[in-house]
């Protein structure tokens, strides 16, 4: 088979169950700062990738990671999320969720900060996008004492290019009436490389001496704005066990690099 088909790997047995348990490891690590998805969730996400039990309604014998980003495909995703609502009160870790905080407010001009939390079922990553905001006269914005409530066009530009690139992002937000983007950063969780997935050359050489190691690379990007184009500045932090920091550190000098 080719295509779709090609992109995916399905992991059984021992491969699922240390895929899981140090998956979990690496992208709950709380070095992660919040210019990310909160580690909290990813870790609680990779804890209830697995059922419960066999008999379990929603029980699989095998994990569905993508290849290109060796993280879960959208349909793990969402039974993961299903699990972690059915043992929580809490909010879960959602698709898409919005957050608009007023940082001050005089009649219809108001600057807030807005974070938005997606997961790109495209690429299969999880992007963290921080805006702030100068709003004037503009209708989809609803100030409510300290939070906001955004609609129409503006919820929707931000729902189909948070995962977008980030000066791509900031281009489009200039097309909501009203709204002007003062600052921009965004933080994505991804990829997890380890053997058998796509592999960054840079990275190819720590994964041919240490066959069984996963790494996680975090990139937070910030766009400056100007009178000109955006300008993008890419940060990637990587994550993984300490044996294999000796290593990283070889193949990419200058990075920021932790062990867990």
């Amino acid at each position: 088979m080719s295509g779709a088909a090609d992109e995916i790997v399905e992991l059984a047995g021992a491969a699922r169950e240390r895929y899981a348990t140090l998956g979990a490891r690496l992208v709950g690590d709380r070095r992660i700062n919040r210019s990310f998805v909160p580690p909290r969730d990813l870790k609680a996400l990779f804890q209830h990738l697995i059922a419960p039990s066999a008999a379990a309604l929603d029980a699989r014998a095998t994990l569905a990671v993508d290849r290109r980003s060796g993280l879960p495909t959208l349909p793990e995703f969402l039974r993961a999320r299903a699990r972690m609502r059915a043992v929580s009160d809490g909010p879960g870790l959602d698709r898409f969720r919005v957050e608009a905080r007023v940082r001050r407010a005089r009649g219809k001009t108001a600057d807030i900060k807005v974070v938005v939390d997606r997961f790109d079922p495209a690429n299969c990553r999880f992007r963290r996008a921080v805006l702030e905001l100068h709003v004037d006269g503009c209708s989809e914005v609803a100030l409510e004492g300290d939070h906001a409530t955004l609609s129409g066009h503006l919820r929707d530009t931000l729902f189909r290019f948070a995962t977008a690139p980030p000066r791509l992002l900031c281009l489009r937000m200039s097309d909501v009436g009203g709204v002007h983007v003062t600052r921009l950063s965004c933080g994505t969780t991804g990829p997890l490389v380890f053997a058998g997935m796509e592999v960054p050359q840079a990275l190819a050489p720590v994964l041919s001496a240490h066959p069984d190691a996963m790494i996680l690379v975090c990139t937070l990007t910030q766009v400056a704005l100007s009178d000109g184009d955006p300008m993008e500045r890419d940060d990637p932090f990587l994550f993984a066990a300490a044996d294999v920091i000796t290593s990283l550190r070889a193949a990419q000098p200058g990075r920021v690099i932790y062990s867990v």
